[in-house]
């Protein structure tokens, strides 16, 4: 019965969202367009986990793709062949050793989040990418997660279908990811942006609100200033 409620309440905010909403677009299905688009011949997958949305698979099959993260659970259900559990302040391989780094909902997990940047720079190759998909901590999602406490995040997954936040769902911090900060990471370590992509909201975490329609109109205002979008994709070249 429940499930059935929470089915009717999504499905009547996902019509909502089509007749006042933003124009809708995929943050997901630009990523993994980059990732396929793209021929390394070894690539970093920085907080991997168990790659539940199968990222490494939008890459060639000769591609070498490295699974790394901190958390050793979720990494050892993880189907990558190399997997690498560690630190990413303090990444464990070799200067110039990869051609790509890509990383999804990761960055704002990170509370040295310029220590991380500056490891990804010396493990990249020169014309080497780096690849991040990364929610603004400017739009009032964050904002309000950044206020609610952990407990509730997982209870929250839990009310909207997810069954695996013991594995999935992480403290967030969000030190990095604001437009201006994208910008000035390029400045930082001398790399040159190759593609900058912004994603309006709404989120899907509201979908189960019966005011959800509040959060569509606000979206809609909010599309015309990019740095209150609710996720960014950028793609640095060195």
């Amino acid at each position: 019965m429940l499930s059935q409620i929470r089915g009717s309440v999504v499905n009547l905010n996902n019509s909502i969202e089509d007749a006042i909403g933003p124009e809708r677009q995929n943050c997901h299905q630009t990523y993994d367009g980059l990732l396929a688009s793209s021929s390394p011949s070894r690539a970093l997958h920085l907080g991997s986990g168990r790659d539940r949305a199968e990222k490494c698979s939008q890459l060639p099959d000769e591609s070498d793709v490295v699974a790394f993260d901190i958390d050793r659970e979720g990494l050892s259900r993880n189907d990558t062949g190399p997997k690498v559990q560690g630190d990413a302040v303090t990444l464990p391989f070799e200067d110039e050793s990869f051609d790509l780094v890509f990383t999804e909902m990761v960055f704002e997990h990170l509370t040295q989040p310029w220590d991380v940047l500056a490891e990804i720079d010396r493990i990249l190759t020169p014309g080497g990418s780096l690849l991040i998909l990364v929610p603004n901590p400017l739009h009032y999602y964050a904002i309000l997660s950044d206020l609610t406490p952990f407990w509730f995040h997982e209870l929250w997954l839990r009310m909207n279908g997810h069954d695996s936040t013991d594995i999935d769902a992480f403290p967030t911090e969000y030190e990095w990811g604001r437009l201006s900060e994208l910008l000035t990471t390029a400045n930082t370590f001398d790399w040159s942006i190759a593609k900058l992509r912004t994603f309006p909201g709404p989120t899907g975490y509201t979908r189960l609100l019966p005011f959800h329609a509040a959060f569509v109109l606000l979206d809609r205002f909010l599309a015309r200033f990019k740095q209150f979008h609710v996720s960014y994709i950028v793609m640095y070249q060195k």
